[in-house]
């Protein structure tokens, strides 16, 4: 177990620096100026941007729509007020950052006080537990154990403890974009899916953390 933080930043996607650079290619670089192991970017189909415009996904390539991203890296260390003030130093009013604590690794401390958790999985689509059935055996496995409300997203973009940014372009088709499987599960459940998942965060990172299901118990 390692307490750590998820830092998210919401951002439009062709996003512009005062000196003319695409602030996500920024993000990611000094991420890894910083050190930080691992970040994932997802593309919205709808959103709105700072300056209260809807964006939607309407023409090809999507690029082209400046929808907004989201933007996830996890962070553990006692440089985390650091990398908080440099990230707002070069994201300014152009982005928002929030951060959510919570653990890494399949063997947590219990929140004495809570009933549930998000467990949140990053990976890569090419994570070899996936193949050859893609996604839908670990899907079929957590469904068999009764666990509701299960997603999985696919990244645009990402990079892990290699270090090398894999994304998708127009000209060229990636099989190694980020994967994130994300769901709720109770406290008796929550050593069972993390011992699950754990296969797959040999490739990838498990990051869990306490929540309030307003509407449950389900």
């Amino acid at each position: 177990m390692t307490e750590a933080t998820l830092i998210r930043v919401v951002t439009d996607e062709v996003m512009q620096t005062p000196t003319h650079q695409e602030l996500v290619k920024q993000i990611f670089a000094y991420f890894w100026q910083r050190g930080i192991v691992g970040g994932t970017i997802r593309r919205t189909i709808m959103g709105v941007n700072k300056y209260n415009e809807m964006r939607q996904s309407l023409r090809k390539p999507r690029r082209g729509n400046d929808l907004p991203v989201i933007i996830e890296t996890v962070q553990s260390g006692d440089n985390l007020q650091a990398i908080l003030a440099e990230l707002t130093q070069l994201i300014d009013d152009r982005g928002q950052i929030t951060t959510v604590q919570g653990q890494t690794g399949s063997d947590i401390e219990m929140d004495d006080t809570a009933a549930y958790y998000d467990v949140k999985l990053f990976t890569r689509e090419d994570n070899k537990h996936f193949a050859p059935d893609h996604y839908t055996k670990i899907v079929a496995h957590l469904q068999a154990m009764h666990v509701r409300w299960v997603s999985v997203t696919r990244g645009i973009a990402g990079y892990d403890d290699g270090r090398h940014v894999h994304e998708e372009t127009a000209a060229h088709k990636s099989s190694h974009l980020p994967i994130v499987i994300e769901t709720v599960v109770d406290r008796a459940s929550l050593q069972a899916v993390l011992a699950t998942l754990k296969p797959l965060s040999e490739d990838g990172l498990l990051f869990t953390v306490p929540v309030a299901l307003v509407n449950g118990p389900y």
